[in-house]
């Protein structure tokens, strides 16, 4: 399961991450006390823990949680600041569109892995019961063109 979840987190954010490398200087960097950040588009942080039911007895270095929320925040807060780009964090709500078209995560529906159809969600807290549960969603793509994007 930890190795499905991490893959899901490491393509997710290489997926939504590969439309800002390009060399494209014309977005700016939302700065927040001197600092590029990442733009939140929910007001409010959530706090990441299990969600009703009994207490489980997951060790909690295989689950998401609020401490690595803050550190993939970190990283994306100065990636912006080094590509001199912003960032839309999906706020849970709301849908994020790509330039290529794609909504997510309403489109996790098309994901395939291998030519195989998967189950895969946003689980903000990844303790969904889905073969991958995206933990966080950032997007870029202002001044792209509309590519299809696709991982091998």
């Amino acid at each position: 399961m930890k190795k499905k979840f991490l893959t899901g987190l490491i393509a997710t954010a290489a997926l939504l991450t590969l439309t800002g490398c390009q060399s494209h200087k014309t977005a700016t960097v939302k700065k927040t006390s001197g600092v590029g950040s990442v733009r939140r588009t929910n007001n409010t942080d959530r706090k990441f823990g299990h969600r009703g039911g009994s207490e489980s007895n997951t060790n909690d270095s295989n689950v998401w949680n609020s401490d690595k929320q803050d550190k993939l925040d970190d990283f994306f807060d100065e990636w912006a600041d080094t590509m001199d780009q912003e960032y839309d964090k999906y706020d849970g709500s709301s849908q994020i569109k790509t330039a290529a078209g794609e909504e997510f995560p309403k489109d996790f529906n098309r994901v395939q892995v291998n030519g195989k159809k998967v189950s895969i969600a946003y689980e903000p807290d990844g303790r969904g019961n889905n073969e991958y549960n995206v933990v966080a969603i950032y997007n870029y793509d202002k001044d792209q063109g509309a590519s299809p994007m696709s991982l091998s």
